[in-house]
């Protein structure tokens, strides 16, 4: 009723490029509110789901099998592909003056410096430029997490070569976010492993002109086998998470990969899940016990349930692992990301909870918070279910340092360390 009265189809299509976009996007509402309504969710309840949603990725829209789907980094946020292109790396992204006064913020506890004119920008251009790098470093962040499996980078310099006074934070391109200084982004470029040029010449021309438009040149055998052999060299990008014999979809990084459905309780258990990684996240866990509480304390009254957290909070102080955190001289890194190059063909990215340094062992401990709700009969399944990912962790953290690793998962619910390796 509401979308009739307020003429939404029209009004929205009048904004598309795609009107069938809006109406699929509006379809898909009103199948979820008709789904709420089955469930007999409250309307509180149900606007809860959609506020979820908003941190979902999604499927990006159909289009026709044989194209390219051309999107800005902007547009492309929220979705991924299989395989992501990004050209114009080199191009430099000039920052146009807004015609309304500008807030810059310099810590997140002080009121914003407010420039009002371009005279007052000419006295804050440094910070405003700044500013502008860290934005495009953003964008840039976005655009390559967009690719499951491959992602492209267009090595196009001698299309866009340097001017003299070539100013990185004046006029960035999207490949000066790569490193601080121009010669390091060419390095990080040249490193990497090129594919093979096609030697498919383009149609040849007409005796007077090219060839029509409409003349589109068919693929031969010849050209669909060289695609293949250029496919097949493109590296496999390989998602530890992914691993698990049995994903549970109140994984938040399961659940960021859109895989699996979603359910009210999933969607739930995954809230706290994100919660209580965020907690571990924030505690300094070199500060000691007193710290960690103060932290614990800090952040519980976020906890979608609180109760639950207090419990498996004291679940963990008590257990083998947070004496085994306090031991002296230990080096933590929370939410440490890693990207390895497993062979030729394979390289392994993730993120990992926590890993901890032991230098008087010369080894590292990987540990992955476990939200799930299993009792003890089912702890050892769970440990099996995880083991691959934790595995996949503890190769490559060695890999990339060189210095060997063990790893685990520590169960909330169970308040219980369980070795994977």
């Amino acid at each position: 009723l509401i979308v009739e009265q307020t003429d939404l189809r029209r009004r929205l299509a009048a904004i598309e490029n795609d009107p069938s976009t809006s109406d699929r996007e509006i379809d898909a509402l009103l199948t979820a509110a008709a789904g709420a309504e089955a469930e007999k969710l409250s309307f509180r309840e149900w606007v809860r789901c959609l506020e979820e949603d908003f941190q979902r990725l999604v499927e990006a829209p159909p289009v026709d099998p044989d194209a390219l789907q051309l999107i800005t980094c902007h547009k492309a946020k929220g979705l991924q592909w299989d395989a992501v292109i990004l050209p114009l790396l080199f191009r430099g992204v000039g920052a146009h003056r807004d015609p309304y006064p500008q807030l810059l913020y310099s810590r997140p506890a002080e009121p914003p410096l407010v420039i009002m004119d371009g005279e007052e920008a000419e006295t804050y251009a440094p910070r405003l430029a700044a500013r502008r790098y860290s934005e495009l470093q953003r964008l840039l962040y976005v655009a390559m997490t967009r690719a499951r499996r491959t992602l492209v980078l267009c090595d196009d310099r001698e299309l866009f070569p340097l001017g003299k006074n070539h100013d990185p934070l004046k006029k960035p391109g999207m490949a000066d976010c790569l490193a601080k200084e121009r010669k390091a982004v060419l390095d990080i470029m040249d490193s990497l492993e090129s594919l093979p040029p096609s030697p498919v010449s383009p149609p040849a021309p007409e005796s007077q002109g090219m060839a029509p438009a409409d003349d589109k040149r068919r693929l031969t055998p010849e050209d669909i086998t060289l695609a293949r052999t250029n496919a097949a060299a493109f590296r496999a990008r390989i998602l530890p998470h992914a691993l698990a014999k049995t994903p549970s979809p109140e994984d938040p990084e399961t659940f960021m990969e859109n895989d699996l459905p979603e359910t009210p309780h999933a969607g739930a258990a995954r809230e706290y899940g994100t919660w209580w990684h965020t907690v571990m996240e924030h505690i300094d866990w070199a500060a000691g016990p007193s710290r960690w509480e103060e932290t614990f304390t800090r952040l519980l009254p976020k906890s979608p349930d609180a109760e639950r957290g207090r419990r498996e909070w004291k679940l963990f102080l008590n257990s083998q692992l947070a004496d085994r955190l306090q031991r002296p001289g230990l080096t933590f890194r929370s939410e440490m990301p890693f990207l390895w190059r497993k062979n030729p063909n394979e390289c392994v990215e993730g993120l990992i909870d926590l890993a901890v340094y032991d230098p008087d062992k010369n080894r590292w401990l990987v540990i992955d918070w476990k939200t799930n709700l299993v009792d003890h009969q089912h702890a050892q399944r769970l440990a099996e279910d995880y083991a691959p990912q934790i595995q996949a962790y503890v190769t490559a953290l060695t890999g990339v340092t060189g210095i060997p690793a063990e790893g685990g998962i520590y169960s909330t619910a169970l308040g219980k360390w369980l070795t994977c390796t």
